[in-house]
């Protein structure tokens, strides 16, 4: 598992020119500096939030009440879990399992963010959730548990709410599937880049 390259990783790699552009022209517009300080503020916010939810787990009041009264909803069977796939080659850390009522099994990721982003930009965490979601089945398969999930959540952390947006089976396999083209991409650049290394 561990040579595999992490969802992220395949993600980043394989960003469409557009979004690349777009990344850069924003890089320009904010400067280099600012840009640096933004990536490491939302860094920072993330593991505010990761800490939190860990606080939670733990039986600690936390101060986020909106994610606080979100998170009592559920039962947390599974945090910041190592996920693999074997069949197509790349590892990942899911935020969260959770399971609600008697037996519905809902697939989580967490989010820091000022405001909440569409879906259309945030199909990239979609395929995220989407990847996880698959390698959690395929590792539960193989362990003889056969674990089924029902629902994948997007969970945006605001500073004074959250917003979750929903995955169903329907829309992972879409996503899936999106996102195993941008592995296949992955590993034709490495081949490429072995190559020419080689050469």
């Amino acid at each position: 598992m561990t040579h595999y390259p992490s969802v992220t990783r395949i993600l980043d790699a394989t960003r469409p020119q557009h979004e690349v552009d777009a990344l850069n022209a924003w890089k320009a517009r904010v400067g280099e500096e600012q840009a640096e300080k933004i990536r490491q503020d939302a860094i920072a916010r993330g593991q505010g939030y990761d800490a939190m939810i860990q606080d939670h787990i733990d039986g600690k009041a936390i101060a986020h009440k909106p994610l606080e009264k979100a998170l009592k909803t559920y039962k947390i069977i599974a945090h910041e879990k190592d996920v693999f796939s074997s069949t197509y080659r790349y590892k990942g850390r899911l935020d969260s399992i959770y399971k609600a009522g008697a037996n519905r099994i809902i697939i989580n990721d967490y989010k820091g963010a000022s405001k909440v982003k569409s879906r259309e930009h945030a199909a990239g965490y979609m395929m995220q959730l989407s990847a996880y979601w698959h390698a959690v089945e395929e590792m539960s398969a193989a362990s003889g548990e056969n674990m089924t999930i029902d629902l994948g959540l997007i969970t945006w952390i605001l500073p004074m709410s959250i917003h979750q947006q929903i995955v169903t089976k329907a829309q992972k396999e879409l996503y899936l599937e999106a996102f195993l083209k941008r592995v296949e991409q992955y590993y034709q650049q490495q081949e490429v880049t072995n190559a020419t290394d080689r050469g």
